[in-house]
C-alpha cells in the first residue's frame, strides 16, 4: 500500500508530539489540545489516529502566536470579562504588571483585584512567598471570606516553583483543568519575589513571563497581574519585566506604579 502523498513529500521526517512540545517549549497537553482545536495542523497516522507534525507547520504556528486575535479566545462566544482596577476597565486576557515600592504599595491592586474575583465566584489563582501571601490574606479576610474561597475551591495559593518550567507547566494544567470544569473567567496575581526565593536570574524570570505571554495570558479566560518588589529587583530588571507586560502599556502606566 503506498504512503499518503503529504508523506511522499515530507521533505524532513515528522516529528512525535513529544517532539513538537520540545520544539514549541510547551507541554503535550497544550499541543493535544490545540490538534484537536483545529488551531495546530498534525497528521493522523494508524489504526489509532497518532499524531505526526510537519516542522515547518510547526514553525508557521510559533510565527502566529503572539497574535491572539488570529487564534481567536479559548472559549468562543464568551463575552470577556472585564476586571476593574483603579477604575480602568480591563479585559480578559490582558497580562499586566505592577511596580511597588512598600507594602501599601504592593496591596494597592492586589487587594481589589482579588476581592472583586473571589465575590464573583471566580478562579483565582495567588503565588506569592508564604510571607506576603500571608500578609495578603488577612487583609483580604477583612473584606471577603478567604477560608470559603479556600474550602469551595475558589482560591489556589503557592509560594512558587523550582523553575519557571514547573511554573509554566502548572498553569497550563490548572487553566486546562477550570476551561475542560466549565470556567469561563479566573484570575492570577503573582508576587514575582517567589522567582529570586528559587534562585532564578533575570535571564529565567523573562523567558519564563514571555512564555506565559505568548502561550497562556492570550489562550485563556484570564486576568494577569504580575507584581514586581522595586526593593528586591534592580532597575534593569523592571524594565525587563515591563518589556514582558505589553498590555501595561495600554493603560495609564502611573496607575500601575506605586508608592
Amino acid at each position: 500500500m503506498a504512503p499518503p502523498a503529504d508523506l511522499e513529500t515530507a521533505s524532513e521526517p515528522l516529528l512525535t508530539t513529544r517532539e513538537a512540545a520540545e520544539l514549541l517549549n510547551v507541554s503535550e497537553v497544550s499541543v493535544r489540545r490545540w490538534t484537536n482545536e483545529g488551531r495546530l495542523p498534525c497528521i493522523r497516522m494508524g489504526r489509532r489516529g497518532v499524531r505526526r507534525f510537519r516542522r515547518e507547520d510547526l514553525m508557521a504556528f510559533v510565527g502566529g502566536m503572539p497574535n491572539a486575535e488570529e487564534h481567536g479566545p479559548v472559549l468562543e462566544g464568551e463575552t470577556p470579562t472585564e476586571v476593574t482596577l483603579e477604575g480602568l476597565k480591563v479585559k480578559s486576557g490582558s497580562h499586566l504588571c505592577t511596580v511597588y515600592e512598600s507594602e501599601r504599595g504592593r496591596l494597592k491592586l492586589a487587594l481589589p483585584f482579588l476581592e472583586q474575583g473571589l465575590s464573583r465566584g471566580e478562579l483565582c489563582f495567588l503565588v506569592a512567598p508564604e510571607g506576603s501571601r500571608e500578609a495578603l490574606l488577612e487583609r483580604l479576610s477583612e473584606r471577603v471570606s478567604v477560608q470559603q474561597a479556600r474550602d469551595e475551591g475558589y482560591l489556589v495559593e503557592a509560594s512558587g516553583f523550582p523553575t519557571g518550567d514547573e511554573a509554566f507547566r502548572f498553569f497550563e494544567e490548572a487553566f486546562s483543568e477550570a476551561v475542560a470544569r466549565g470556567r469561563n473567567a479566573f484570575r492570577l496575581l503573582g508576587d514575582m519575589a517567589w522567582m529570586l526565593d528559587a534562585g532564578l536570574d533575570v535571564e529565567a524570570m523573562n523567558a519564563f513571563e514571555m512564555r506565559y505571554e505568548h502561550f497562556l495570558a492570550k489562550q485563556y479566560p484570564v486576568v494577569s497581574l504580575c507584581q514586581y518588589d522595586a526593593s528586591r529587583f534592580s532597575g534593569v530588571e523592571v524594565l525587563r519585566a515591563l518589556k514582558c507586560h505589553s498590555d501595561t502599556f495600554g493603560q495609564p502606566v502611573e496607575r500601575f506604579l506605586a508608592g
